[in-house]
C-alpha cells in the first residue's frame, strides 16, 4: 500500500519497531517508520527480494505496550480485549487481501509475529491528495478532479459490495500515481459493516475532524456505506475549496439545538463545477445518515443526472437571518491538516451560552461534545442536585412548582368565581397516551404539578410563593367541586383533570379551609401536566412544557449510569437517529425504538449547566 512518503528523520518512541527489525523469519525487514494511528503502526519495509512494501502492524496503543519486540497487554484487564482486536485485525486483513481493484492498494500477506498481527501491502509511488491541497504547484483541474472522484466511487463501491467499510477516508489516505490514477490506501480502520463482534474495536475509533461523520465519534453507533461517502465528500470539498467542511460535531450540535446548519453548500464556494456535481457532494455531506447518498452508484447517478437535482438543504432551516450561536459556529475555521487522533481518550464539550459557543473542556481536536462527563462540574444553582436526590418523593426537577404554576386570580373568601375559560389546542391526548413500552421495560405515567403538597390528614404544606390566598396549615376541601379527603383522592382527581386537559397544562379550581377561622378560600390556578418515564434499569425522568418547548429532566440515576448522568440533566435527543425528545411520551418511544437494536447502550445529547454533552445510557438492565 502506499502511505505518505517516509519520514526520514521521524523520531522513534518506545512503541515503534526499530530499523532493521525482521518479521516472519526474515522475510520482511523494517526500513522506516511511516506513521502511527489508533489501530496500529505503519512502516516502510523490504521483502526477501529487496522490493519495497508497506507493513501495517496491529498495535492498539490504548490496550498494549512494547516489551522489546513483543506486543503485550497493558494489564491483565486488557488481555482478552487485545486478543480480540488482533483476531479481528487478522480476519479483516484477510478479507481485504481478497479485494482486487485497480484503485485499491493490494494486500500481499497477513501473518502473526511478536504477539500481534501484520499485513503487507503494495508500496505506491506518488503523492497523497493532502499534498495536492497544500502545494499550489500541484493543482488539479476540475476535469481531473471529476475523473479521480469517479474512479474512487467505483473503488469504494467495490469495498462496500464486499461487506466492508473503510472508515478512514481522507486526503492523506488517497494517493495519486504519476498518471493521476487514485489509490485508496490505509485500511487500518476498516471493518465489517455493523457486526456485533466488531464492537470490540469501538474504543479504538479513528476520527479526523472535518472528514469524519458524526456517527464515527460515538461508540457502538450505526455505520454504513453513507459514512464512508461522507468522508469522501468531505475530502473533495477540501480539494475544491481549500477548506474542510464544517465539523460534523458542530453540525450535529446545531441540529439538536434546533439551530441552522452551518455547512456552506459547495455551489456557494465555487463556480467551476456544474450544479449536479455540487448537489451530489452536498447530499453526501448531510449530517444525518438517513439524508445522505446511500451508495456509490446513487452518487454517480446524481452527479451525472439531467435535469439538475435540487441542492441538498441544511439539516435545520434557519429560523432567522442571524442567530448569535449559529454565527459563531459558522466562523469556526476548518483545519487544513488531516490530523489523526483516536477518540477513546478524548473529552470535549460545547458551551451553549446565550451569545456564543465557547469550549469549556478539553476539545476532541476541535469537536465540541463531551463523551465522558465523569469530571466534577459545579452544579447550577437552579439545579441543586443534592437536595433533589435526597428527597424520597422529589418535586419536579430544577425550579419547583413556584416557577411552573401561575395564579389566574386569588378569590375572596366564600365568594365563588367561575374559572376563566382557557381555550388551547390539544397538544397531547392524555387519555390515548401509550403507557407501556418495549414490553414493559419502559412505562409512562402523568400527574398535575400542584403548587403544594398535602399530608395524610389533608393539611396543606410546601405552598408555592406564587400562590396567594392559600397558606401552609390550611386544609384542602375540594378540587373542581370534588371533595378531597385524602392524598389518594388528590391523586385520582388530578389525574382525571389531566385527562380532560390539553396535555400541557390544566385549569384547576381549589377550595381550602382555614381551620383557625373556619373561612374557606377559592383559588383558580393553571398547573403543568407532568409526564414521568420509568425504565427497568432504574432511570426515571419527568417531562413538561417549559417556555413553549418540551423539557425532559433526569429525576433518578441508576447505578449503571452513575458515571454518565446526573440528577437534573435535561435530555435533548438520541444522537444516532437525531431524534429530539419532544412530548410527554417521546423519551419512552425513543428508548423503545433503541431497545429494538442489538446494542445495550445508546448515546443521548443532554444539557447540563448550560453545556451540551453526549452521554451513553444503559438500555438493558441485565447488560454488564
Amino acid at each position: 500500500m502506499s502511505i505518505p512518503e517516509p519520514q526520514k528523520n521521524a523520531p522513534l518512541s518506545a512503541d515503534e519497531l526499530p530499523r532493521g527489525t525482521e518479521l516472519m523469519l526474515g522475510q520482511y525487514k523494517i526500513s522506516e517508520y511511516l506513521n502511527h494511528g489508533g489501530f496500529g503502526i505503519t512502516y516502510l519495509a523490504s521483502d526477501s527480494l529487496n522490493r519495497r512494501v508497506v507493513v501495517k502492524e496491529c498495535f492498539p496503543g490504548s490496550l498494549c505496550h512494547r516489551s522489546r519486540l513483543a506486543v503485550k497487554a497493558r494489564s491483565r484487564a486488557h488481555v482478552s480485549e487485545l486478543e480480540g482486536v488482533v483476531k479481528l485485525f487478522m480476519r479483516e486483513a484477510q478479507a481485504l487481501s481478497k479485494l482486487e481493484h485497480d484503485n485499491i492498494v493490494g494486500v500481499h500477506q497477513v501473518f502473526e509475529d511478536h504477539g500481534t498481527a501484520y499485513m503487507v501491502l503494495d508500496f505506491i509511488e506518488g503523492h497523497d491528495l493532502l499534498k495536492y491541497i497544500e502545494k499550489p504547484d500541484l493543482n488539479l483541474s476540475p476535469s481531473e478532479i471529476k475523473q479521480i472522484l469517479e474512479k474512487l466511487l467505483d473503488a469504494i463501491g467495490f469495498v462496500h459490495q464486499a461487506g466492508l467499510l473503510h472508515r478512514d477516508i481522507s486526503p492523506d489516505n488517497i494517493i495519486l500515481t504519476e498518471n493521476l490514477d487514485p489509490k485508496l490506501i490505509d485500511f487500518g480502520a476498516a471493518r465489517d459493516k455493523a457486526t456485533k463482534a466488531t464492537q470490540a474495536l469501538s474504543s479504538l475509533r479513528v476520527v479526523k475532524d472535518g472528514y469524519s461523520p458524526q456517527e464515527f465519534y460515538l461508540a457502538g453507533s450505526e455505520q454504513g456505506p453513507s459514512s464512508d461517502l461522507y468522508s469522501l465528500a468531505a475530502t473533495f470539498y477540501h480539494i475544491i475549496t481549500g477548506e474542510t467542511p464544517t465539523d460534523s460535531q458542530v453540525r450535529i450540535t446545531a441540529h439538536v439545538s434546533d439551530e441552522p446548519d452551518p455547512y456552506i453548500p459547495l455551489a456557494k464556494r465555487t463556480t467551476a463545477y456544474d450544479k449536479n456535481f455540487c448537489a451530489a457532494i452536498d447530499k453526501a455531506l448531510m449530517v444525518l445518515p438517513k439524508d445522505r447518498l446511500q451508495s456509490s452508484e446513487e452518487w454517480k447517478q446524481m452527479m451525472n443526472a439531467v435535469p439538475v437535482a435540487q441542492a441538498a438543504k441544511p439539516a435545520r432551516p434557519a429560523k432567522s437571518p442571524a442567530s448569535p450561536k449559529a454565527a459563531n459556529v459558522a466562523k469556526a475555521k476548518p483545519r487544513n491538516k488531516a490530523a489523526r487522533r483516536t477518540a477513546s481518550n478524548k473529552k470535549a464539550q460545547i458551551q451553549v451560552a446565550a451569545a456564543t459557543f465557547a469550549a469549556v473542556a478539553v476539545l476532541v481536536g476541535g469537536t465540541y461534545f463531551a463523551k465522558e462527563p465523569q469530571e466534577a462540574i459545579a452544579a447550577s444553582a437552579s439545579f441543586q442536585p443534592a437536595s433533589i436526590a435526597a428527597s424520597d418523593t422529589p418535586n419536579p426537577v430544577v425550579e419547583a412548582a413556584a416557577g411552573m404554576d401561575r395564579i389566574i386570580a386569588p378569590i375572596d373568601p366564600v365568594v365563588p368565581v367561575a374559572p376563566a375559560v382557557v381555550e388551547k389546542e390539544v397538544v397531547i391526548d392524555v387519555a390515548a397516551l401509550q403507557t407501556d413500552w418495549a414490553g414493559g421495560k419502559v412505562g409512562v405515567s402523568w400527574f398535575l404539578d400542584m403548587p403544594f403538597t398535602i399530608l395524610d390528614d389533608g393539611e396543606i404544606s410546601n405552598v408555592s410563593d406564587a400562590i396567594e390566598g392559600i397558606d401552609a396549615g390550611d386544609r384542602l376541601v375540594e378540587i373542581n367541586g370534588q371533595a378531597v379527603e385524602s392524598v389518594e383522592d388528590l391523586r385520582v382527581i388530578t389525574r382525571e383533570v389531566a385527562l380532560s386537559s390539553n396535555g400541557v397544562e390544566a385549569l384547576v379550581e381549589v377550595t381550602v379551609l382555614n381551620p383557625a377561622t373556619g373561612e374557606t378560600t377559592q383559588a383558580t390556578i393553571i398547573t403543568d401536566v407532568v409526564y414521568e418515564t420509568t425504565v427497568e434499569t432504574g432511570l426515571r425522568t419527568q417531562t413538561r412544557m417549559q417556555a413553549d418547548a418540551w423539557e425532559t429532566k433526569v429525576l433518578t440515576v441508576p447505578p449503571a449510569d452513575a458515571d454518565e448522568l446526573r440528577t437534573g440533566d435535561t435530555l435533548v435527543a438520541l444522537i444516532s437517529a437525531s431524534q429530539r425528545i419532544e412530548g410527554g411520551a417521546s423519551f419512552a418511544s425513543i428508548l423503545a425504538g433503541a431497545m429494538q437494536s442489538d446494542r445495550d447502550t445508546a448515546d443521548f445529547a443532554l444539557r447540563r449547566d448550560e453545556t451540551l454533552w453526549v452521554v451513553n445510557i444503559q438500555l438493558d438492565s441485565e447488560a454488564e
